[in-house]
């Protein structure tokens, strides 16, 4: 999610890759070359102090708005990358030499970068394959570029064969090569493709459903794989000790903060979720403190993944043990819906009838105009009773795990409540069971509540039956049929920083969608 700062463009979870460096960023760190105004800020949450060279005030302001909003202590120098007058002085250092527009390149070698390191310190060098390049020049307007050779040019001094040969002539004990994906202008993942093929192969698999070990027994093959990377990180320790303290995670960028994916042999052995700073330790606060909740209460809740918390220098963190089964929204097909659909309302009628407290009017679907921009006409309608139950606050097919056709795990809990309003949850299953099962929202949402279908029909005895396990009336679904969303606007602006525009946006319009058909909707 992007906010637009004097002209910048500012995503703090682009640079959620940094999180897996946590523990070896440190002391005095300098940030060279990085297109991500993010970066410093996650670098100034883990070291002491963070250095930012650049020739462009522009850029350098934005860095100094970004830095003051996160509460990221940063300094800013105006100068030439092409030569830096430090000899020894860093602990860290990260570069960025990946694909950049024209105007905006650095020349300084890794060699120059190793010389300003201390006798222990670290270097984390971005750069871009050819396949990156290509790849981001095809995103841009050509009007963007006046000159291609001098782009192309920069391009190939910084490709990676070209760094990978300047890193051999430094002192490095230890260089790891990993994987930032889909590219360095929204890496979403961060994996290793050098020192193990165990999460390489789990990544590969997971999102391209290809058998890596295939790929590995052609002629080639995993030099043709490592070359349709398009960004890759060296990450290089003069002190070789510091290496160990990595492990080979799965990094994926979150919404308010990274998740490491614990892999052996390919199988997830645990989840940790690292914050973005402090400010953001407050979806792991919450998460924690839901299912810590849920887990103590008499009725087996084995679906709620056991949770620890630890204190990091980003904030409070939170470990997790690995859900079992398949993402149901990976499930969900045309053919036969019904067993998917009742098995996610029977998991919410147990979790809402054991944690029931009390029935109220929730008069609180009104969002706060001052804190968020927008036009809608909220329906008006009598009010209704609903009941407070503890609430997952996200509960889509995307966070409920399945295994023949029974609930095995729900996970992400950061917009849960220990007492909500429970068509949060009955209303958020619904609209986004429906939205994967018809491929868009509005597709969804007019098969399941506009229209009179089998898959209607379906969802209208489910939303019955559900209000009658619980003791209210039916009407509560379409009086706070809006309720998951205000909820996510709400959570998002609690939790603040510049992770929430898009999704406020995007949360929006399904409430336009709902609300401008509210009259129609048929439960």
């Amino acid at each position: 999610m992007n906010d637009t700062i004097k002209g910048c463009s500012v995503s703090v979870r682009d640079s959620a890759w940094l999180t897996l460096f946590r523990n070896q960023i440190r002391g005095t760190a300098l940030c060279v070359g990085s297109q991500r105004v993010s970066d410093p800020i996650i670098v100034g949450h883990l070291a002491d102090e963070v250095y930012v060279v650049d020739n462009s005030c522009d850029r350098l302001q934005c860095v100094r708005t970004a830095a003051q909003h996160e509460g990221a202590s940063v300094q800013t120098l105006l100068g030439n990358t092409d030569s830096l007058p430090f000899r020894g002085e860093f602990d860290s250092i990260i570069c960025d030499y990946s694909y950049a527009a024209e105007g905006h390149t650095i020349s300084t070698r890794p060699s120059d970068l190793a010389a300003t390191l201390t006798e222990s310190g670290v270097l984390l060098v971005v750069t871009d394959t050819p396949a990156g390049v290509l790849r981001s020049v095809a995103k841009q307007p050509i009007k963007r570029f006046t000159n291609f050779e001098s782009l192309f040019q920069n391009a190939v001094r910084h490709s990676v064969s070209h760094i990978r040969a300047q890193l051999a002539d430094c002192d490095f004990e230890t260089v790891v090569c990993y994987c930032l994906f889909p590219d360095s202008d929204s890496p979403n993942y961060l994996f290793p493709v050098s020192e193990t093929r165990s999460v390489f192969e789990f990544f590969t698999q997971q999102e391209f459903t290809t058998n890596y070990r295939k790929i590995r027994r052609l002629p080639l093959g995993e030099r043709i794989l490592e070359k349709t990377l398009p960004t890759v990180l060296f990450a290089c320790y003069k002190d070789g000790a510091k290496a160990t303290g990595i492990t080979d995670d799965l990094i994926i960028k979150g919404h308010h903060r990274a998740v490491a994916l614990s892999l052996d042999d390919g199988v997830v052995q645990s989840v940790s979720k690292y914050p973005f700073g402090e400010r953001y330790s407050q979806s792991n606060i919450r998460e924690h403190s839901i299912v810590s909740h849920i887990r103590n209460l008499r009725t087996d809740f084995s679906a709620v993944p056991l949770t620890s918390s630890e204190d990091t220098a980003l904030g409070t963190a939170v470990v997790q043990e690995p859900a079992t089964g398949g993402a149901m929204s990976h499930q969900i097909s045309d053919d036969d819906d019904a067993p998917l659909f009742t098995a996610g309302i029977e998991w919410l009628i147990k979790l809402h009838t054991a944690t029931q407290s009390a029935k109220f009017v929730d008069e609180s679907l009104q969002l706060d105009r001052d804190t968020v921009a927008f036009d809608i006409d909220l329906p008006d309608a009598e009010p209704i009773a609903t009941a407070k139950t503890a609430v997952h606050g996200d509960y889509a097919p995307k966070n409920i795990f399945v295994q023949d056709e029974s609930v095995t795990s729900v996970v992400d809990w950061e917009y849960g409540a220990i007492s909500g309003n429970c068509i949060i949850d009955l209303a958020m299953f619904v609209f986004e069971f429906a939205s994967a099962r018809y491929g868009s929202f509005r597709r969804g949402f007019e098969a399941a509540l506009l229209r009179d279908t089998p898959f209607s029909n379906l969802v209208r005895d489910q939303i019955k039956r559900y209000c009658e396990e619980i003791g209210i009336d039916t009407r509560a679904f379409k009086r706070y049929a809006i309720s998951p969303y205000v909820n996510l606007i709400r959570v998002n602006d609690d939790i603040g920083g510049f992770t929430r525009t898009v999704d406020v946006d995007r949360y929006l319009k399904k409430i336009e969608i709902i609300t401008s058909d509210y009259d129609s909707i048929l439960v």
